[in-house]
């Protein structure tokens, strides 16, 4: 199963969203950083930013010198610039004070580009680091997210009961803070592990609630859960699948939401359900 993206909040960076429910694709060093594309997007100011960065930790303005090495580090991260981007996160851990409140975002951001590059072992490590901090400063919106990439990392292993573990770890923090966005994205990845595990009644009832949150709140990663929804679909049949329905929201919206699944569209004549 192809598995899509989903944003967590916490301690996401601005530029890259925390949670890849894509199996990441190997990368080369630097591969994305070309000549041409960087023309385009003004190198000369990422050059003023880094020397404006080394004058901002030469007078000990650490948290000036960290707004500025995010966006720079934005920048590098969609030239695909990733081990320059590493090397300057990196640096910057090394300026912060152990409890600087930025340094579990950091080390976490280095796990979205070791698992960017398919390095499972330094991914978990970085997000194990994030996830130790957090709990000592008491960041639970931190921890949530930890928790879920920690998930990700077990479920791309093929280790289904530490991947359930870790996604009801996010999901019990996020309904704990009321953040419904969170528990969306949580239901959202319990159902994609239960599709893959082969389990297509679960994995419907928790995209059914991840899609009724995402469709109040107007979060357009609700075509994730209708693709995992038509798959369940297609292993249950229509009966069962409107019996389930029916169970989690309802008959007139167990209906609608049947409609929807069972709705032609182009993707049904040529990929089938829509890739997540």
């Amino acid at each position: 199963m192809t598995k899509g993206t989903n944003t967590l909040p916490g301690h996401a960076s601005p530029w890259r969203t925390p949670v890849r429910r894509t199996k990441p694709k190997v990368r080369t060093r630097d591969a994305h950083d070309h000549p041409q594309k960087r023309s385009q997007d003004k190198p000369a100011d990422i050059h003023d930013l880094l020397e404006a960065r080394h004058h901002l930790v030469l007078a000990g303005n650490l948290d000036a010198a960290n707004e500025v090495t995010e966006t720079v580090c934005g920048q590098l991260d969609q030239w695909g610039a990733w081990d320059t981007e590493s090397a300057l996160i990196t640096e910057t851990l090394a300026l912060l004070p152990d409890d600087h409140q930025r340094r579990p975002a950091w080390y976490h951001q280095l796990g979205i580009l070791a698992q960017a590059r398919g390095e499972n072992d330094a991914a978990q490590a970085r997000y194990e680091q994030s996830l130790t901090i957090d709990e000592r400063l008491g960041n639970q919106a931190g921890m949530a997210t930890s928790y879920h990439q920690l998930g990700i990392v077990a479920q791309d292993r093929g280790d289904y009961d530490a991947a359930q573990a870790r996604y009801e770890q996010s999901l019990t923090i996020f309904e704990r803070l009321g953040n419904q966005a969170g528990m969306a994205t949580s239901y959202s990845n319990l159902g994609n592990l239960r599709l893959e595990q082969h389990l297509p009644e679960e994995a419907l009832v928790c995209d059914v609630r991840a899609l009724v949150i995402r469709a109040r709140l107007g979060i357009p990663q609700v075509d994730n859960n209708v693709a995992q929804l038509t798959q369940a679909h297609q292993e249950l049949g229509d009966a069962r699948t409107l019996a389930l329905l029916t169970d989690a929201v309802g008959v007139l919206a167990a209906c609608q939401i049947l409609e929807i699944l069972t709705a032609p569209t182009p993707a049904d004549s040529s990929a089938g359900p829509e890739a997540q």
